[in-house]
């Protein structure tokens, strides 16, 4: 009986032998794609954080704009009203000068000789 077991049992090691290798060099082969996986996965978060932040950026400018435009549009009314007024009064000192300009002249030049 001992014959007949110690094949069946190098038959059984042998083959166990020949599974483990080929799992090993298939594992072996595997490994680089599953590096490459990691690194990609990395890669592609880390994109997606730089999106993210992108994102955020530009909501944040575009509240700020709106913010300040609201603040400038105030600003430029009040620029508007007082300039308006200045116009008007630029207006009444430009007709003084003129009509100061066409008022005869003295004849105190021409006394003095």
């Amino acid at each position: 009986m001992q014959a007949a077991v110690v094949p069946a049992i190098w038959m059984i090691l042998y083959k166990v032998a020949i599974g483990l290798t080929v799992a090993g060099v298939g594992a072996l082969m595997l490994y680089p794609i599953k590096k490459v996986k990691e690194e990609w996965a990395k890669l592609h978060a880390k994109l997606d954080a730089a999106q993210n932040e992108l994102v955020q950026q530009r909501e944040n400018h575009l509240t700020h704009i709106q913010a300040s435009s609201e603040a400038q549009v105030k600003l430029l009314e009040k620029v508007s009203e007082t300039l308006s007024g200045v116009r008007l009064d630029l207006k009444e000192q430009t007709g003084f000068i003129q009509a100061m300009s066409m008022s005869p002249r003295r004849a105190r030049a021409a006394a003095k000789k």
